[in-house]
């Protein structure tokens, strides 16, 4: 709580009128002291209660997991604040200030017009994520006025915006298209045509429907076949994050070394061009193992999984099998407690020049799906 610059001039004024009423013998100066003095309390206190009454509801402009928003780093987001005055009277203009946390740019304010009785209005900010990790808006403040304009109140207003920061987009190449992959390790009873669907034949049992008769292998085999579709193809994607930290102790956090972001990164970017290419996907950082459906709208999984990566080690026992798509990306090979396939693309930030801390992740251009596997 504050008195503003007229407020204290009331003060000021109605303590003078009122030294005047008993030191000069003025009576009728007493009464306008009090009510100027009044004035300002009334303010004061009027301001006091109204900001009290306000509440807000955060709301960002991006998909959500358990409550967190997913976003990229440098990426714009968009949240908007949904002010509510919760008193039956109208409540003056006031300001607004969004704290945002460390690594989600500047704190910012809004000014809001008057708001009617129990009524709301939405106001929007516009934050720029700076590096990766769990950030987001910690608190709300409101200053709020009090009639008159002699008094305003600062309060702290209930809510808070938890953001997880994806890395930004790198350029790591593009994967082994889905039909080629899906062509080394099909059957060959699969066959494919020019349609959409993949079936094989096989002998006629009875209840088949006769729609469904292939002429073709009826004629070649002398028995009836039908036509059955085979089941829908997934070629699988796996990514693994290893930062090379053992598991902390309980109750200590896990600090990444620098080159950490630049291998979160790399990782980031795995996932997205193998979604994007239409693979199924498992990552696998740290301790979490994150599965992810080709075409479904499960990728920001992933994205919340890298974005809470503290380093940490993939546990030992972890198989990886040799005719799986497979990205790893390590701080050292020689450290890590999975196997290693042989057709896997392995990006060691020991083998390369990697940036230090204070400067943006940078992946090396070594480190591309479309070049050929090892180091």
């Amino acid at each position: 709580m504050r008195i503003n610059t007229s407020g204290w001039v009331f003060v000021i004024l109605g303590a003078a009128l009122i030294i005047a009423a008993y030191r000069f013998g003025f009576p009728g100066l007493l009464p306008v002291g009090i009510v100027f003095i009044g004035l300002v309390v009334f303010s004061l206190l009027a301001a006091l209660l109204t900001s009290s009454q306000l509440s807000a509801k955060l709301v960002a402009d991006a998909p959500a997991l358990d409550g967190t928003a997913i976003t990229k780093v440098g990426d714009e987001l968009v949240v908007t604040v949904r002010a509510a005055n919760r008193l039956p009277t109208p409540l003056l203009p006031f300001d607004l200030t969004l704290h945002a946390k460390p690594g989600f740019g500047p704190d910012q304010d809004a000014h809001l017009g008057s708001l009617p009785a129990r009524g709301y209005a939405d106001v929007q900010a516009v934050f720029v994520p700076t590096h990766r990790g769990m950030t987001g808006i910690e608190k709300l403040s409101a200053a709020v006025a009090g009639p008159f304009g002699l008094a305003s109140s600062m309060r702290s207003v209930p809510g808070s915006l938890d953001v997880a920061a994806a890395p930004a987009e790198v350029p790591v190449g593009y994967p082994q298209s889905l039909s080629a992959h899906l062509s080394r390790i099909s059957s060959d009873r699969v066959s494919r045509g020019r349609g959409t669907r993949d079936y094989f034949t096989r002998e006629y049992a009875p209840g088949d429907d006769l729609r469904h008769i292939h002429w073709k292998t009826t004629a070649r085999l002398g028995e009836l076949a039908v036509r059955q579709e085979a089941e829908e193809e997934h070629a699988t994607a796996i990514v693994v994050l290893d930062g090379g930290l053992p598991a902390p102790a309980e109750g200590e956090a896990s600090e990444p070394s620098p080159q950490f972001e630049t291998l979160a990164a790399a990782a980031a970017a795995a996932v997205r061009a193998y979604f994007a290419a239409g693979y199924d996907i498992r990552l696998l950082c740290g301790e979490d193992d994150v599965r992810v459906e080709a075409r479904s709208l499960d990728l920001p999984h992933a994205e919340l999984a890298i974005s809470q990566a503290d380093g940490r080690s993939v546990p030992a026992g972890v198989h990886l099998p040799q005719n799986v798509e497979t990205v790893i990306v390590c701080a050292d090979r020689g450290s890590l407690s999975v196997n290693v396939p042989a057709r896997a693309h392995v990006w060691a930030a020991d083998s390369l020049e990697i940036p230090a801390a204070g400067t943006e992740p940078a992946v090396p251009k070594r480190w591309t799906l479309t070049a050929g596997r090892g180091r």
